[in-house]
């Protein structure tokens, strides 16, 4: 046995039995501490468990109260019937009265932060502007969850944040108001819970490091409701995973477990905790305490114990150390040397200073050993680790060489192949790369500009890119697009080239030049035809119109009112075809119009287009619903023609409405969308609006030629957009489209 180990056993047998001692007197006192402190942080939890429930009891006590509130029976529908009208005499008076009789009742309670009667989803009535709930708004979430939930009963939320005020947590409470068996409304409690936050972080009789912890389930996640006491710059997030290595104690409570005892808390500190779940709010609330704090006088008893120990095991190190650095460490470090240098480490070394003797000596000749071996080792590892290299290089080159499907040649200042990849022999052949004069296959036009090409590369040793030309494949021409430059193999410069097939992709660029002009072609042919047609349509309908008028005004008095009556519809009719030849010529010229894409402001053309209708209608009451700015990039005349006629045909179909609204927005799905509340259409008969000359309603009952909607598909079409129409007889119709 080694001189070391002797030493070790001996001091061994003196020590342990006084550490055993000292671990067992510390047990013993820390089971005592850690049952106290148990104990105490379970009355601690319980106690403010019972507070929440209060506080929760309180706030379901306030939305009952509230509810049951013949103020709130009769006001809701006055306040419903007004809101709109925010500025008028009646709405203020209204509101004047609710908040004088609330007042007192919120008064009686501090921790409401604002009253609400909501109707139908939207709110009606806030007793506290500055909580950011505007009146004819839905009700932000989760408000809007514990409001529907309602009717069946007065619901308290979880603690959560209002989505338009996520600086604050509040408590939500509601309550259905009822008149007889018929649901008047909601009435809504924003409360505040900073009172109830209060009592949780209340630390009395819980030390320096005891706290008290309030926090729900997020998720996947723990999110602490307040401030921690260890919260500083470099604390962990107030919210953490579920089921993470930290705040062991409120992971039990969230899922609904009641305990104490030794756990890790969420700065990842050993504490002693007791935890309760909270059912009424979806939480869980822990008490706990540093376990170092609650087991610091048996840690100090354990301490005294250990260093009496540690003095006395000292003393016997020291003299076992004296020892074995006189004696062991010159051997022992001589051994260890010898071992990493069997194992390969060859930059191991004794080092000096050597001692006097024949250890000393030995050493000094191990050292001297250590240096020669590395050097000659070091030679054979940078020879082996070069050739690697190379080995590793050639690879790469030849799986791109080999792989690529660029057609890729290595050619002398000649352009004669030296070395071909397989794309390339794909498609000329093993005989062409035989070849002496490769120029001889290119196109006789592409000859000059292929070897000028070539002859700069080789004068000026710049790269060549991009170069087109034909080349005889077979017995065919193709055409191809090179690259080129030059590169220095073995001292020697080689040409590399790169060359892929383009013939498909310019025949198709050729096929297109061809339809495009074929199209120019036929679009001029269709706009004389057209104009032809309405020249040679309009003469005899003029001549229709003027002897109808001729007759009526020369010779009215011969005629009955049967006659008259059919000379009038003669008239109507020649008008009619008028404006059909017309509207078919505007269909035309659209499907021709070239786009011209701009910024456009979609809200102000709609103004001026509604100004122009009210202009012809200045007795009508139409409620115009038009937002403050709709950027969209269209062509501006085009787009002014489509609010013409969608925006028309609203103030038309809604001529018969007592009050008519009409409205332009765009859905989430950035559909632009022209609604109102007019005559309708039936469901299934939409695809049919947009249809030239289709119509659904009789020409009696609505003027038009049923040719607007099938401007504005056109006009969109060319957008290269979508549009669509929903409807519901007597209902209104809505037309929705997108503008690319």
């Amino acid at each position: 046995m080694r001189l070391g180990s002797k030493l070790l056993i001996a001091l061994l047998s003196i020590g342990l039995p006084l550490l055993i001692l000292t671990y067992i007197n510390y047990a013993v006192s820390e089971k005592a501490l850690l049952e106290a402190r148990v104990d105490h942080l379970e009355t601690v939890a319980d106690k403010k468990v019972q507070q929440i429930e209060a506080f929760f009891e309180r706030a379901r006590t306030t939305a009952t109260v509230g509810q049951h509130l013949l103020n709130a029976r009769k006001n809701i529908p006055i306040v419903s019937s007004l809101y709109r009208t925010l500025d008028s005499q009646e709405y203020r008076r209204v509101k004047k009265e609710i908040d004088l009789q609330f007042r007192p009742f919120v008064k009686a309670r501090p921790e409401v932060l604002d009253v609400l009667f909501v109707r139908g989803g939207d709110v009606v009535y806030s007793a506290n502007a500055s909580r950011h709930h505007p009146l004819g708004r839905p009700l932000p979430e989760p408000f809007a969850k514990v409001a529907a939930r309602a009717a069946g009963g007065v619901q308290v939320s979880a603690p959560c944040r209002n989505t338009r005020d996520q600086n604050r947590l509040t408590l939500v409470a509601a309550g259905a108001v009822m008149d007889a068996e018929r649901l008047m409304g909601v009435i809504v409690f924003e409360i505040d819970i900073e009172r109830l936050l209060s009592i949780v972080m209340e630390r009395t009789g819980l030390g320096t490091t005891g706290e008290t912890l309030l926090a729900q389930q997020a998720g996947d996640a723990i999110a602490f409701l307040h401030a921690r006491r260890r919260d500083r710059g470099d604390s962990p997030p107030r919210v953490l995973p579920v089921r993470g290595p930290v705040a062991l104690p409120m992971q039990h409570a969230l899922r609904g477990q009641s305990g104490s005892g030794l756990s890790v808390d969420y700065h990842g500190t050993r504490v002693i905790a007791a935890w309760r779940p909270v059912p009424l709010m979806h939480g869980g609330l822990v008490a706990k305490i540093d376990a170092s704090e609650a087991f610091a006088s048996a840690d100090r008893l354990r301490s005294t114990t250990a260093v009496l120990a540690l003095v006395f095991a000292l003393m016997l190190a020291l003299v076992a150390l004296v020892l074995a650095r006189t004696i062991a460490k010159p051997i022992l470090l001589l051994q260890a040397a010898t071992q990493r240098l069997a194992a390969g480490d060859l930059t191991c070394r004794i080092g000096s200073p050597y001692t006097r003797d024949d250890v000393g000596s030995l050493a000094r000749s191990f050292d001297t050993m250590a240096e020669h071996l590395q050097a000659t080792t070091a030679s054979r590892d940078e020879l082996e680790e070069r050739e690697r290299q190379l080995e590793l290089s050639e690879e790469k080159l030849r799986v791109l060489f080999d792989g690529s499907t660029e057609l890729i040649t290595l050619a002398d200042e000649k352009a004669n192949p030296l070395m071909v990849n397989p794309a390339w022999r794909k498609v000329f052949g093993p005989a062409l790369e035989a070849e002496a004069n490769p120029f001889e296959r290119i196109h006789p036009d592409d000859v000059a500009s292929v070897r000028r090409a070539w002859e700069s590369m080789l004068d000026r040793r710049e790269a060549i890119d991009g170069l087109e030309y034909r080349y005889k494949v077979g017995e065919r021409f193709r055409h191809f697009e090179s690259s080129a430059f030059p590169v220095s193999i073995a001292g020697d410069t080689r040409y590399y080239v790169v060359a892929r097939d383009v013939t498909d992709r310019v025949l198709a660029a050729e096929e297109m030049r061809l339809a495009k002009a074929a199209a120019e072609r036929s679009n001029r042919e269709l706009e004389a035809f057209a104009h032809s047609v309405s020249h040679d349509l309009r003469a005899p309908l003029r001549g229709m119109d003027g002897f109808s008028r001729a007759l009526l005004e020369g010779y009215a008095d011969l005629l009955d009112s049967k006659g008259r009556h059919y000379l009038e519809r003669v008239r109507a009719g020649a008008i009619t075809m008028g404006q059909l030849i017309d509207g078919l010529l505007g269909l035309s010229r659209i499907s021709r119009a070239h786009l011209r894409r701009e910024a456009c402001d979609v809200a102000d053309i709609a103004r001026a287009v509604a100004a122009s209708l009210r202009e012809l209608e200045p007795g009508r009451e139409v409620e115009l619903i038009i937002p403050d700015r709709l950027v969209a990039n269209a062509d501006r005349r085009l787009l002014v023609s489509v609010l013409q006629n969608l925006l028309g045909n609203a103030w038309k179909f809604t001529a018969k409405e007592a009050v008519a609204r009409i409205e332009l927005g765009v859905t989430e799905q950035r559909e632009h969308f022209v609604r109102d509340n007019g005559a309708g259409f039936e469901e299934a008969y939409a695809d049919k609006l947009f249809g030239a000359f289709q119509r659904l309603h009789a020409t009696s009952e609505f003027d038009g030629l049923g040719i607007g909607l099938a401007t504005v598909r056109r006009i969109i079409h060319l957008h290269g957009g979508r549009v669509r129409a929903e409807g519901e007889l007597g209902r209104g119709a809505a037309f929705y489209f997108t503008l690319e």
